[in-house]
C-alpha cells in the first residue's frame, strides 16, 4: 500500500502526527502488507521525521523521488 504524504494545497493535507499514527497502526495490524511512503519535490513530502516509524516497523518503507529526466 502507498501513501503521499503531500498535496499542492496543504489545507488538503492530513496532518502529519496523525499520518504517521495511522501508518504505524496499519503496519502492527497487517504485518503481511507493505507499505511504501512516496517521496515528493518538497522538504515536507521526505522521509525526514518519519525515522521511528520506517525503524520500529519492517513492513514500511520509503521510495525516493524518481528522476524522469530521460524518459521518453
Amino acid at each position: 500500500m502507498s501513501f503521499f504524504t503531500g498535496s499542492a494545497a496543504p489545507s488538503k493535507c492530513y496532518p502529519l502526527d496523525q499520518y504517521k499514527q495511522v501508518i504505524e497502526q496499519l503496519a502492527k495490524s497487517y504485518p503481511q502488507l507493505d507499505f511504501v511512503l512516496l517521496e515528493g519535490t518538497k522538504p515536507e513530502e521526505t522521509q525526514q521525521g518519519w525515522e521511528a516509524v520506517i525503524t520500529n516497523n519492517t513492513n514500511v518503507r520509503v521510495q525516493p523521488l524518481l528522476s524522469i529526466d530521460g524518459v521518453t
